[in-house]
């Protein structure tokens, strides 16, 4: 079983692949209902800033350029505080490796950090597939209550016309 581990810039490629592979199974739609078009460019950027930055973590499970799951974490702030907390960006794992233990270690690893800088950790499930089985991994791997849901509305197509 790999371990978890951070990221490196040798791990820029197969992240941004990765996350290529699963884009279109995040819960946000266009307002048409299609998947946001994948920005490769855009996402190789978010990918080194997080591997790079002083207040954020990429950790992976893989090597050899094969990433089998990741998980982005940064430090935020609400936006009526000055106090911080970790928020998570993503949480992925490969459609092979499903079923596997690795989400539960890469959440383990998020509330590692949460508990070594003594911060919150916000985290959860904004995906299109899969939503219950996803939730009940999270409760049983976060290991506390939920605080909150989120809810993505799609408008009806037409709608931008019918304001103007």
């Amino acid at each position: 079983m790999p371990p978890v581990r951070l990221a490196t810039p040798e791990d820029e490629d197969a992240l941004v692949e990765s996350l290529a592979r699963v884009a279109d199974q995040w819960g946000l739609r266009q307002g048409s209902g299609m998947s946001y078009p994948f920005n490769a460019p855009k996402a190789r950027e978010t990918v080194q800033k997080a591997i790079r930055q002083d207040q954020s973590w990429v950790a992976v499970i893989g090597d050899g350029g094969r990433i089998e799951g990741s998980i982005c974490i940064f430090v935020a702030e609400p936006f009526f505080s000055d106090a911080p907390y970790l928020a998570e960006l993503w949480t992925v794992v490969m459609p092979d490796y499903r079923g596997s233990d690795h989400a539960k270690r890469l959440v383990a690893f998020a509330k590692s950090l949460a508990d070594t800088a003594e911060l919150p950790l916000v985290i959860g499930v904004v995906a299109r597939d899969r939503v219950e089985a996803k939730r009940r991994l999270f409760d049983v791997a976060v290991g506390q209550y939920p605080s909150g849901n989120f809810y993505c509305y799609q408008p009806k197509s037409g709608a931008r016309e019918m304001a103007a």
